[in-house]
């Protein structure tokens, strides 16, 4: 079994940070297992509150589920779980 952990630069923005993430794991498909950082999708920042929209995290997860499947890694992916909205 080959294990990575990826180091990856943040950025402001799900999106980015989801296009990042796809990109590292597409590259990587000789690794069966990649390991993100701690807020991978929503970056750490002072808008992140912003970026913990359901609706983001949601989008982006299907997106990296899809690229893991394509690319046949499990991923470990950090992001904010909000209750309540109160970040």
């Amino acid at each position: 079994m080959k294990v990575g952990i990826a180091q990856m630069s943040m950025n402001w923005t799900v999106e980015e940070n989801t296009k990042t993430i796809c990109n590292i794991i597409s590259e990587h498909r000789d690794l069966d297992i990649l390991v993100f950082p701690e807020l991978a999708i929503t970056g750490f920042h002072r808008e992140i509150k912003n970026q913990t929209q359901s609706s983001l995290i949601e989008d982006a997860l299907k997106e990296i589920s899809t690229q893991c499947k394509k690319s046949k890694i499990l991923a470990f992916i950090g992001y904010p779980l909000v209750k309540g909205r109160v970040v």
